[in-house]
């Protein structure tokens, strides 16, 4: 499991939450152990200090009824015998400290707060047992404060001072502290590391189950991303999750089908237009052929030979140019809606090439337009779709000579490029607009220019392009007003087996 899958980061989050709640389970529970002690150690010696008070303190007093210090050295060898833990200290009414032990050690501070025993006598007053743990100074360890028992001395007449007991002697803290390295405290541990474990490894295993139709979902949706034309960056999709790839994934299908929708309202716009303009294009054949074959009809008895010849001449051309359009409007229909699957084989583009420069020969010699093709005999053979890179050459070339005045040129250029073939065919016509050129592929597009070539180049050239997309090459044009135009395009070219020149070659069949 990667850590970056929602499955790892969600395993990841339960361990964190489960670290800090066993940490602060485990610090609570030091705290209140500790807390407990002292609640403990302080019921259990709360009358303390008011038993010793008063059952020797007349000890701690001299005849005067003063606080006599020596006293409590008697007092201190008694209760060694009775309890040696806590430490006894005398101090006065303002709080100063007359005597205490010494062989415990010195202590840091001459006196203690009052405010703690005011409160733990007015608590003792009001109930028998208080209601909270009070903790007061130990003046040989001021860094923390301790719980006590303190009384009156005298316990009734005249104060004269107080017995002060520090309960929590260093060993009561140092068996507090050996709690935290106890026998109980390690179970406790390995017992909630064990637990931690199992609710870890269980819930790992849920949020498996859970996450499993998400990560099935996005495991298609980044397979439909890699089949994308244009997919999200590899760096940007290791940083995601499941939730981030649906949520990159919806943008960018959000995005495509507004793409998508535009496009059908521009396709439906052009699909309008193309109506149009087919409309107006087979409207004037028809109309042309239907006039001369009604006029045939109705006054074939008073034509003479010619006038009869003349307009069947002419009906003719009207249906040729009729049939033409509707072949070219099949083809790009086909092509448009990808019916047309190429027909991939080895052959010659040079033979291709010369077979439409001889077909085409006698309608520019007819314009007084010179037709060349210059191209090495020894160039290699390529591999396409003969048929359709012949439909391709004839539109190229038909374009050419239809532009091209009397007194041009059209030249079919074959160069070899690095592991392709170039053909070029320049003529010297009237060229092309710069304005026109983006559009000059779409169907029907009429030039605001007035150029003749952007109006009348028909379906020809987006024919031409959609074949070459389907041999993965690319349609170029250039065109410089009244100098002419150079359309330009290339093909993968194969691996020469033997040489081969176009005289090796039969030659090509009549049609």
């Amino acid at each position: 499991m990667k850590l970056r899958s929602l499955h790892a980061r969600l395993a990841l989050t339960l361990l964190v939450l489960l670290l800090l709640a066993g940490g602060f389970n485990l610090y609570s529970t030091l705290v209140t152990t500790e807390r407990y002690l002292q609640e403990v150690n302080q019921s259990m010696n709360l009358d303390l200090a008011s038993n010793i008070a008063k059952m020797k303190h007349r000890d701690l007093l001299d005849k005067k009824g003063e606080i006599l210090a020596d006293g409590l050295d008697q007092l201190l060898h008694w209760m060694m015998v009775v309890n040696p833990g806590p430490q006894f200290y005398l101090v006065s009414p303002s709080g100063e400290i007359f005597a205490y032990d010494k062989m415990a050690g010195e202590v840091q501070r001459d006196r203690v707060r009052l405010e703690p025993i005011h409160r733990f006598m007015d608590q003792r007053q009001r109930s028998s047992r208080p209601t909270r743990t009070v903790l007061g100074e130990d003046p040989r360890d001021p860094s923390r404060p301790k719980v006590f028992s303190v009384a009156a001395i005298p316990p009734e007449g005249s104060l004269k001072g107080y017995l002060y007991i520090v309960l929590a002697s260093h060993r009561v803290d140092s068996a507090a502290e050996r709690l935290r390295e106890s026998y109980i405290l390690r179970l406790s541990t390995r017992n909630g590391l064990v637990y931690l474990g199992v609710v870890l490894l269980f819930g790992f295993l849920g949020f498996g189950l859970l996450t499993r139709p998400l990560r099935s979902l996005a495991a298609r949706m980044q397979t439909f991303r890699s089949q994308e034309a244009d997919p999200a960056p590899v760096s940007l999709l290791a940083k995601s999750d499941e939730v981030h790839l649906l949520d990159q994934t919806f943008d960018q299908m959000s995005q495509r089908i507004e793409h998508q929708m535009e496009q059908i309202e521009t396709m439906n716009s052009s699909r309008q237009e193309l109506i149009a303009n087919v409309s107006h294009d087979l409207r004037t054949p028809i109309a042309s052929l239907r006039g001369y074959l009604d006029t045939l009809a109705l006054k074939d008895s008073v034509l003479s030979k010619s006038e009869r010849d003349e307009y069947l001449q002419i009906a003719v051309r009207q249906s040729e140019r009729l049939g033409t359009l509707v072949d070219e409007l099949f083809q790009l229909t086909k092509l448009d809606a990808h019916e047309v699957e190429p027909r991939f084989e080895r052959f010659r583009l040079a033979e291709l090439v010369q077979d439409n420069v001889q077909r085409f020969q006698l309608k520019a010699t007819e314009q007084g337009v010179d037709l060349i093709a210059e191209f090495d005999p020894d160039l290699p053979p390529v591999r396409a779709d003969i048929g359709l890179m012949e439909r391709a050459l004839e539109n190229l070339i038909g374009n050419a000579l239809k532009f091209t005045p009397r007194g041009g040129s059209v030249t079919i250029e074959l160069r070899e490029d690095p592991n392709r073939l170039r053909v070029r065919v320049v003529d010297t016509g009237c060229g092309i607009a710069a304005e026109d050129l983006p559009h000059i592929f779409d169907r029907y597009y009429r030039s605001r220019s007035g150029n003749a070539v952007a109006q009348g180049a028909g379906l020809g050239l987006a024919i031409t392009r959609r074949i070459l997309e389907l041999h993965h090459s690319q349609l170029e044009i250039q065109s410089t007003v009244d100098v002419g135009t150079t359309v330009a395009f290339s093909l993968v070219a194969e691996a020469r087996t033997h040489q081969l020149t176009l005289a090796d070659l039969p030659a090509p069949a009549a049609r």
